[in-house]
């Protein structure tokens, strides 16, 4: 299942720690995307076990932003690639993919009726999502929602009648669809409205963190009553 709220940990030392994961783990957060893109491979290794470790008691995705080609040398939920690392389709056919995980969580992930590894793609128009759709993504990242500083070398932003437009033009079996891009809590409701599945954070998450977590985690699940 593709979590709704996707939190992308910020590129910084000052959030990787246990005390940080606890926090937002224990305010709701169960899907977790790792994106750094200002360290080596080898560290970043280093950090992806940490963060496996400060996770280990909640039940938490962990998904690998880009280092695609490190899939080998950690267990995690899955990938997301950006329009200018591999192709989807490519990823998609790799045998690490196409390979069940390893036996120490094999039997948990197949309860859960999931026998491969999580492929999402960035995408920015709707001929992007059908290009992904095609490639076997499980989810797709849309945006930009609003101008960002998280990601360098923007797409064109999309605002909400980008949104509205291209959620009107995709079919009932398009792939779940994420929203991104500089997303606060009271945004959350008009892109809902226009179809999409869920939204990705980072930043907006580094002040007042439980309760902006939580509020949006109300949004998403239905209960307008806040924020």
């Amino acid at each position: 299942m593709i979590s709704k709220l996707h939190y992308i940990i910020p590129d910084s030392k000052e959030v990787h720690h246990a005390d940080w994961y606890k926090k937002v783990c224990g305010a709701g957060i169960d899907w977790i995307q790792l994106r750094w893109k200002t360290i080596s491979d080898d560290e970043f290794v280093s950090r992806v076990e940490d963060v496996k470790q400060w996770t280990d008691q909640f039940e938490v995705k962990l998904i690998v932003n880009d280092r695609i080609h490190l899939i080998d040398q950690f267990e995690v939920d899955g990938f997301h690639l950006g329009k200018k690392d591999m192709e989807l389709s490519e990823a998609r056919k790799m045998p690490s993919f196409a390979d069940s995980f390893a036996e120490a969580t094999e039997s948990k992930r197949a309860s859960a009726g999931e026998t491969r590894k999580i492929l999402g793609g960035t995408t920015n128009k709707i001929e992007d999502i059908i290009k992904a759709k095609e490639a076997g993504v499980d989810y797709v990242g849309l945006g930009p929602y609003k101008f960002t500083r998280t990601k360098e070398n923007l797409d064109p932003v999309l605002g909400y009648l980008g949104y509205l437009n291209i959620m009107r033009s995709l079919g009932d079996d398009a792939p779940p669809v994420i929203a991104i891009g500089n997303i606060k809590t009271k945004d959350v409701l008009p892109l809902v409205e226009v179809g999409v599945h869920g939204v990705a954070v980072s930043s907006y998450f580094n002040e007042n963190t439980e309760n902006r977590i939580k509020e949006m985690l109300k949004k998403l699940e239905g209960n307008y009553a806040f924020g």
